[in-house]
């Protein structure tokens, strides 16, 4: 459970979307070999609902502000 707020304050600190935050050391976790990641953010259903939210916000983001 420690994983969650790791990850939504390296996306905030770092100045990302904390989607992609997760998305990023999930798949560092995975394929990256790095040992620091917890094992939870390295998860299918993790890597694929991140992936999911981060599009759906990205899309949002650059579509939504353009009704000027």
């Amino acid at each position: 459970m420690e994983a969650l707020p790791l990850a939504f304050t390296t996306g905030w600190a770092s100045g990302i979307n904390a989607y992609a935050c997760v998305l990023i050391l999930g798949l560092l976790g995975r394929f990256g070999g790095v040992d620091e990641v917890p094992v939870g953010l390295t998860g299918n259903a993790v890597l694929i609902a991140a992936g999911a939210l981060f599009v759906f916000e990205f899309v949002a983001d650059k579509t939504g502000s353009s009704a000027v």
